[in-house]
């Protein structure tokens, strides 16, 4: 079966924040990189912005554990998980029953990518306007 691209994409996203020492080494690349841009390339505040990526992170490392997206455990024991039925719950899982798991993990996965689209908006919406500016008036 193929994976989607949205799959992939939170793959890697949950492959990157919710393990600690993966999500600790890239923030504190990201912020070293944002620093030295910001020293060199003379933007103000990128290295402040950068904190935001670092709020997300923890942010992710704090509700890693009631997020069932990144749970690769099968559909039945997930319905069972969320149902409240534990390892005493359905062996098989009715059609109905895999559409509200499946609307629950689209639901998070929704939230997640707000709170990610949202964040970095938040801490750089404005270096992205003043570079349309400056695109505008070459």
């Amino acid at each position: 079966m193929k994976r989607k691209p949205l799959r992939r994409i939170f793959g890697a996203f949950t492959f990157i924040f919710f393990d600690r020492r993966r999500s600790l080494a890239f923030c504190l690349l990201f912020v070293a990189a944002s620093w030295l841009v910001e020293i060199h390339c003379r933007i103000p505040s990128l290295f402040a912005d950068s904190g935001a990526v670092v709020t997300l992170a923890g942010l992710f490392l704090n509700i890693k554990h009631s997020l069932h997206f990144h749970l690769n455990i099968p559909r039945v024991s997930l319905f069972n998980l969320l149902r409240g039925g534990g390892p005493l719950g359905e062996l098989t899982v009715s059609t109905e029953d895999y559409a509200w798991v499946d609307g629950i993990l689209a639901d998070e996965m929704l939230g997640v990518a707000f709170m990610i689209a949202g964040t970095l908006i938040w801490a750089y919406g404005g270096f992205l306007i003043a570079w349309m500016g400056n695109c505008a008036t070459r």
